[in-house]
């Protein structure tokens, strides 16, 4: 009886075969290695989505209750379709994340207690900036700068 020598059945597979076992794992690696880069894209997008998601925006009766607090806020009313409340969106987001005075409310839909807020405070385009100190309100009309912005809160 003749024994099998499966390691000389293997180094023959490996030898006869050996281009395509090659160029297969070429193709294997480049695949897992573009599956990686693919899934580090992903991660990095939705990274960044997530920073500026930290953001949201503050529903309105929220934004009463600040505005009986007394505290000093400054509020943005945007309107999601709006395209200068996009151009802004970065420094304000950029700017609630660094204090908690600023807030931004999406005014700018047909809801009953939106058009009660516009209508309250005088509000005829987006954006709209209003600064809250106790029971007086000032509206912004400046420079949209983080700086200029900053220093509007402080006055």
């Amino acid at each position: 009886m003749k024994s099998i020598n499966f390691k000389s059945i293997l180094e023959n597979l490996s030898i006869k075969k050996g281009k395509h076992i090659v160029r297969n794992n070429i193709y294997l690696i480049s695949s897992i290695l573009y599956t990686v880069i693919f899934l580090l894209f992903i991660y990095f997008l939705y990274l960044k989505e997530g920073l500026e998601n930290a953001t949201e925006d503050t529903s309105i009766d929220k934004l009463f209750k600040k505005i009986d607090s007394g505290e000093n806020i400054l509020v943005l009313l945007h309107a999601e379709w709006c395209g200068h409340c996009k151009k802004l969106m970065p420094t304000w987001n950029e700017l609630m994340n660094e204090e908690e005075k600023f807030l931004k409310v999406n005014a700018g839909g047909n809801s009953e207690e939106e058009k009660q807020l516009l209508e309250q405070y005088g509000v005829k385009g987006f954006p709209t900036i209003i600064k809250f100190s106790g029971s007086e309100t000032k509206e912004y009309d400046g420079d949209r700068s983080k700086e200029s912005l900053k220093n509007f809160i402080k006055n």
